[in-house]
């Protein structure tokens, strides 16, 4: 039972990967993951004011006779599957949250394929960790409200991908695939809330963000963020001093010194024969 606290701590007040509270405590990546995964699952927060008896019971509840399990209601998963972004595992967690002693995720994903059956066509590509940057903007949006006038207005959400993994720097259709993880895990989580402010909506979206950058691969041993630090943050270059000042050039023919400028600048320059 103290291994539990000390895997949660290590995780979320030492900032550890996974991978690297497996090394630290010798133990199985798997029995971390399954710890993590309880926790999110079980609706608690850390530091707990919970023993470590009362931890045991949040994340491993005896079992509970099937019969006194409540039944999803697939047609409503049904339905929320067709909102962008929502998943199977997604809605399970939401399900665990409000039944606790409820089925596992097994059971939920294989009775629900008896209503729908998915395909997932996968492309790979190579790719130089640090090399390449890709910014795409999600298809679906975030209403922000103004609270004086009650106008409603789309803010668009922009994802950017370093596209690179352990080992074998392979992954899918490079920065559609950042678009879909944020909309399944950010965006669809987000899909009942109300927002007056773009700031408010940015905090949110960053409490989301760096936990789903540190959401345990599910066949690879890490996570987004260890896989950055590990790969590309290495490869990187260290950013510029000044921030980048916008500027419209324009190239022109001159007779002889003279000067040329742009919206942002005005320099000397010599003509070029």
């Amino acid at each position: 039972m103290r291994k539990i606290r000390v895997v949660l701590r290590l995780k979320f007040e030492v900032g550890l990967s996974a991978r690297q509270v497996a090394i630290s405590l010798q133990v199985g990546r798997a029995s971390v993951g399954e710890y993590l995964n309880r926790f999110a699952a079980s609706g608690l927060t850390w530091p707990s004011a919970l023993t470590d008896a009362e931890l045991q019971r949040h994340l491993f509840p005896p079992p509970v006779p099937s019969d006194q399990r409540p039944i999803p209601d697939w047609a409503h998963v049904q339905a929320e599957l067709r909102r962008p972004g929502v998943t199977l595992a997604l809605l399970w967690q939401e399900y665990r949250l409000a039944h606790p002693h409820g089925f596992q995720y097994s059971w939920f994903c294989e009775h629900y394929r008896l209503w729908a059956a998915k395909v997932d066509v996968v492309m790979r590509q190579d790719h130089r960790a640090g090399e390449k940057l890709f910014v795409d903007y999600a298809g679906q949006t975030v209403p922000i409200i103004d609270p004086r006038t009650g106008e409603i207005r789309q803010a668009q959400i922009f994802v950017a991908v370093l596209p690179a993994r352990s080992r074998k720097p392979k992954d899918k259709a490079k920065v559609e695939v950042g678009v879909q993880v944020v909309e399944r895990w950010i965006l669809a989580v987000l899909r009942n809330r109300q927002f007056f402010s773009l700031g408010e909506l940015n905090t949110a979206i960053g409490l989301l963000l760096d936990r789903l950058n540190h959401k345990p691969f599910k066949k690879l041993p890490g996570s987004r963020r260890s896989a950055f630090e590990t790969l590309d943050q290495p490869a990187l270059q260290a950013l510029p001093e000044h921030p980048y000042v916008y500027a419209e050039w324009k190239k022109c023919d001159s007779i002889s010194t003279t000067t040329s400028r742009s919206m942002a600048t005005s320099t000397r320059c010599r003509t070029s024969w």
